[in-house]
């Protein structure tokens, strides 16, 4: 069979092709070659890396969904952080309404348990009077602002040795003889000074 030699137009090499071969593939860069009997007329056809196309597409692709996922992710963030921030919000609003509330509550107690202009606030109890001078106890009211203040006497003392002559039985305060510190009277209460005393010798 016949052989003639020609040149590659691709890569330029030279390449031996039978006569009536009516295409062939370079054996150098592997171009597809077609000829034509007449005219001697080549063709060729280039070899194209139809997997590094495909590659780069699905990198492409690849790229793209992870930018996706990334925005998803960060409007996921974004969202929460607005939403975490409300809750912060409405936390700190609670918390100050709750304490403006206990604020309150307190300067009202605090207003509650003070006396008006004609009130006296008892500091002491009643069993603080126990046992003190009589006289003494007298004072101590008058300065705690009491201005309807009595005496009466209970004349069961024999030798006194045990209970002083003096020392008091019993305070009452509008018929409350058993009031505590703190208590709330008004300043014209009727206040009854009961005390120990030996009987009056004819």
């Amino acid at each position: 069979m016949k052989m003639y030699q020609l040149n590659c137009p691709a890569c330029g090499a030279t390449v031996e092709i039978e006569q009536d071969r009516k295409s062939m593939f370079c054996s150098y860069c592997g171009s597809k070659i077609y000829l034509d009997d007449g005219v001697k007329r080549v063709e060729i056809t280039k070899k194209i890396n139809y997997h590094q196309t495909y590659t780069d597409e699905a990198k492409i692709r690849e790229h793209e969904r992870k930018e996706k996922i990334q925005l998803k992710q960060l409007e996921y963030e974004e969202r929460e952080k607005k939403r975490n921030d409300r809750v912060v919000f409405a936390c700190m609003g609670i918390m100050f309404l709750i304490a403006a509330i206990c604020f309150g509550i307190s300067r009202f107690s605090e207003e509650a348990g003070k006396p008006d202009a004609n009130e006296v606030q008892v500091p002491f109890s009643s069993k603080d009077l126990k046992r003190e001078n009589y006289e003494q106890v007298i004072i101590d009211l008058e300065n705690a602002g009491f201005v309807e203040i009595t005496t009466k006497k209970n004349t069961d003392l024999v030798t006194g040795f045990i209970t002083k002559d003096g020392s008091v039985e019993k305070v009452s305060i509008n018929g409350d003889s058993d009031f505590e510190e703190g208590d709330i009277f008004s300043e014209e209460a009727a206040v009854v000074v009961t005390y120990h005393t030996f009987e009056d010798k004819d």
